[in-house]
């Protein structure tokens, strides 16, 4: 029979092990209150009926949920992924010098990025991104080079290799929210792992550093535990472990807690400074990694708060809207079924019975039946969940306008974008701030982790350029991949502009003032066809060339003088050949 062990040899933790696991605990516990709030939004957003919301403890008899608050979400992220991305060229490079501006290595540059993005499934991992931006308020990814590949029977086919963006969840990092600043701030990130893959992890990667005698240590006590006696594991199933419940159900689920420490730490134990450190906790006692290395990581908030890096959620404070539109939406159909099914006030001895339309009723001379009505005035709460739908709608920087509902009253054009404009400045600002606090970022260090691991010899890469079908293929080495400069998506900070500068520009024309000749003769009608080309992105269709107006004009002209010629001739040769006939037939 196994020795029996006492909770503090079976835990032998690590002094910087335990130092790493209290702090990963008392961040937790610290932003307690902000998770409660998340999760309460999350019960309204996914809610089928209020049974599952605390707008169930209302006591009413219907306990039917308008998705008001859904509806906000799925509308503010169909309008960001818009923004973010309205067309294939949303994506620019901002060259840092002379070398980096040419035509051609812009061209690599962007194409090679474009092909990366598309092919690691970007977009579709913003668009989770963009629901943690909304659901959560807060956004947390980073990248990492990875090679994917899949198995075609005892052959391995690399499907993809190069950088990607990896999602984190909010639940999942951890991270002082009283710091300065995110990246100034040390973060933990809690995984589940399985045995056997962080087994296979040590063996098959090792860049990952883990020890294996670390491993191999864990797997021994798990077969330890299980030969223990129940008498014997008291003590030990008195720890409550993070998501499994007893110690036990822990040690039996065959996964593993991995608490990833990124940052600089102060070893009590030793009194060393460890300036950016990566260190892996497994089990919340062993350290099977560590080593000196920064890891990137960006983080970004919707509404920032006062020194908290933890922000607020859109949806947040407009759950309470939500449970008074649930509240008023119930009680109204509470008061319907009792207009519907009235409560009914028996007078005097009268025996039971069921009363069906054209039934009659003999009631003695004190009998008396009445119908107790509710007062219907509670029926134009209607009105009411009306106004707090619309307040809701602008609460969250998403008005009507986003939706394409114009607002009452007769507007001209230019009226009409200029409320746009101006109803839709929360929700610009709001994605503007996204693109460049984390988009940006996190594109250019997948553009690093893509020059980083570049070979030195070119790779062939497919090309497909945006607006055009044709396909190319570029050699890109990791020269081409040396410029000096930055990619700067430009979607969201563009739409917006673009849109009112056409508007603008056409109002402009069309007026009184630039239709006068004096004013319209100072204006350069090439340089505004140019400008049309770039604000409508229309460059890929080769649309603008200076004067080539005049070449096809001309050329229309030499196709119709020609058609001209051709015809006449025609018809001379047709005269000549009826003439002919006509002097046949007279000598004969």
């Amino acid at each position: 029979m196994p020795d029996t062990l006492d909770l503090e040899s079976w835990l032998n933790a690590d002094h910087l092990a335990s130092q790493i696991v209290d702090t990963f605990t008392r961040w937790k516990t610290a932003r307690a209150p902000s998770e409660a709030e998340l999760q309460e939004v999350r019960n309204f957003l996914f809610a089928t009926d209020t049974r599952s919301t605390s707008a169930g403890a209302l006591g009413w008899s219907n306990s039917t949920t308008t998705p008001k608050l859904t509806q906000i979400r799925d509308n503010l992220h169909a309008n960001y992924m818009a923004a973010l991305f309205p067309n294939d060229n949303w994506l620019a490079w901002i060259a840092a010098d002379k070398q980096a501006v040419t035509e051609q290595t812009k061209k690599i540059v962007l194409n090679y990025m474009r092909n990366r993005l598309e092919a690691s499934g970007f977009r579709e991992t913003v668009s989770e991104l963009l629901y943690d931006y909304i659901d959560g308020g807060n956004v947390i990814a980073g990248a990492e080079y990875v090679v994917e590949k899949r198995m075609e029977g005892e052959e391995a086919i690399v499907t993809y290799s190069g950088p990607k963006a990896i999602r984190h969840s909010i639940y999942d990092v951890v991270f002082d929210i009283t710091a300065s600043s995110f990246d100034k701030s040390p973060k933990i990130v809690r995984s589940l792992k399985n045995l056997g893959e962080l087994e296979k992890e040590a063996i098959n990667n090792p860049s990952m550093k883990y020890k294996e005698d670390v491993i191999t240590y864990l797997k021994e006590r798990r077969i330890k535990y299980m030969q223990m006696t129940p008498r014997d594991r008291v003590k030990l199933d008195g720890i409550q472990v993070d998501g499994f419940g007893t110690f036990e159900q822990y040690i039996t689920s065959g996964l593993v807690e991995v608490l990833e420490f990124e940052g600089t730490i102060y070893d009590v134990s030793t009194g060393e400074l460890l300036e950016d450190q990566v260190i892996t906790v497994i089990d919340k006692s062993h350290i099977v990694r560590q080593e000196s290395m920064k890891v990137f990581k960006v983080h970004t908030g919707w509404r920032t708060r006062p020194d908290n890096l933890m922000a607020m959620s859109p949806l947040a404070n407009l759950v309470g809207m939500q449970y008074r539109i649930d509240h008023l939406e119930n009680m109204k159909a509470d008061i319907f079924d009792q207009i519907a099914h009235p409560v009914k006030a028996i007078y005097g001895d009268i025996p039971e019975m069921s009363i069906n339309p054209g039934d009659d009723i003999f009631l003695g001379a004190e009998g008396r039946i009445e119908y107790l009505h509710p007062d219907p005035t509670a029926l134009n709460a209607d009105m009411q969940i009306q106004r707090l739908e619309q307040k809701m709608e602008e609460f969250a920087g998403a008005p009507k306008e986003a939706m394409g509902i114009r607002t009452p009253g007769e507007k001209t054009a230019y009226e009409v974008q200029q409320l746009a404009t101006a109803a839709s400045r929360i929700f610009q600002a709001k994605v503007t701030h996204f693109e460049e606090t984390f988009l940006e970022p996190l594109i250019n260090e997948m553009f690093r982790l893509a020059r980083q691991h570049a070979t030195i010899e070119p790779t062939l890469e497919r090309i497909v350029s945006p607006g055009s079908t044709v396909v190319e293929f570029l050699n890109v080495s990791a020269d081409d991949l040396k410029a000096s400069g930055k990619l700067r998506p430009k979607g969201a900070r563009h739409f917006a502009a673009k849109a009112k500068l056409v508007q603008d520009l056409n109002q402009f024309l069309g007026s009184p003032v630039g239709q006068r000749p004096d004013v319209a003769i100072h204006f350069s009608g090439k340089e505004i066809a140019r400008l049309m080309e770039e604000q409508l992105d229309l460059q890929a269709y080769d649309l603008f060339e200076e004067n080539i107006g005049v070449a096809e004009q001309l050329e229309t002209a030499r196709l119709q003088s020609a058609a001209e010629q051709k015809l006449q001739t025609e018809a001379q040769m047709d005269d000549g050949a009826g003439g002919l006939g006509d002097d046949e037939q007279g000598i004969a």
